[in-house]
């Protein structure tokens, strides 16, 4: 397992003389970062990506009301007679993400995992699709040779 790795980076580190290839890239991802283009790219080369964050973080009020208070998610979840996050954790399921949901609350914990007895529509789908504006919650940093911090999964 490898964490927070860039296309790039995992293309070095496939092409490296290693018996072990990653297979699992855990990242941030959540409507607002969906990681897309990483998450085609680890489709083709048999990389699971595992979501960290995946109800956007401890900082998902940062844009607007946040993903678990906005209408369109919770017009989706009282359809499905389900949690908001419910819809963000089956999203990402169908997507073939996996996820991992930070709970302390038994309860929470509870109703993370009761995201099997329903399916989103495509319409659903585009519409939790659309959230994503690369937003991040976490951007792992390292610092330079000079001191200065930059995102290490970027560059």
């Amino acid at each position: 397992q490898v964490t927070n790795m860039n296309e790039a980076q995992l293309q070095q580190l496939c092409e490296a003389p290693a018996s072990i290839k990653p297979a699992v890239n855990q990242v941030e991802c959540h409507p607002y970062c969906a990681q897309a283009q990483l998450r085609s790219w680890c489709v083709e080369h048999g990389v699971v990506v595992m979501a960290y964050s995946p109800l956007g973080g401890p900082s998902w009020t940062a844009i607007g009301d946040g993903l678990l208070e906005d209408p369109a998610l919770t017009a989706i979840a009282t359809r499905h007679g389900k949690t908001t996050a419910q819809v963000i954790l089956r999203w990402q399921l169908q997507r073939g993400v996996c996820c991992i949901p930070k709970s302390v609350t038994p309860s929470r914990i509870a109703t993370n995992i009761d995201v099997f007895d329903f399916e989103l529509s495509d319409e659903e789908m585009k519409t939790v699709d659309g959230f994503d504006c690369e937003w991040r919650a976490a951007v792992p940093s390292v610092k330079r040779a000079d001191g200065r911090p930059y995102a290490r999964d970027i560059e």
